[in-house]
């Protein structure tokens, strides 16, 4: 179970996914996923689609390198969302039909770097 209060107060209810699903890298939550039951996902899946509009609007209000560490854990179950929301909506199975294994995977620097860039031109405007 996640640490006792690790997400901001009016996000309580979603604490019990913090050790589960908030993660820090994309490898991280891919991991979890492959690991996981369709069952379970579809339970994170279903509770942070309920919560995910008011979940946004609240971190809409900081700016992304600004996130205390609270936040950032919010932030990353949002992320963990992303990364399973396939499973439930179009596949209704772990691994991605005729995919690459997810271990096989992996973001380089490239791809960071452009993502770093991309971030640096959105706060500039």
């Amino acid at each position: 179970m996640g640490q006792k209060n690790s997400l901001p107060a009016e996000f309580s209810d979603l604490e019990k996914y913090v050790s589960t699903w908030s993660l820090a890298t994309e490898q991280e939550r891919r991991a979890q996923r492959a690991g996981s039951t369709v069952e379970d996902v579809r339970v994170f899946h279903d509770v942070m689609v309920d919560r995910g509009e008011a979940v946004l609007d609240y971190l809409n209000q900081f700016p992304l390198d600004g996130l205390s560490e609270s936040q950032t854990k919010l932030f990353q179950l949002m992320l963990s969302l992303a990364e399973v929301t396939p499973v439930i909506e179009w596949y209704n199975q772990i691994e991605v039909v005729d995919g690459i294994k997810a271990e096989r995977f992996e973001v380089d620097d490239v791809t960071r770097n452009r993502f770093a860039r991309y971030q640096s031109q959105q706060a500039q405007a």
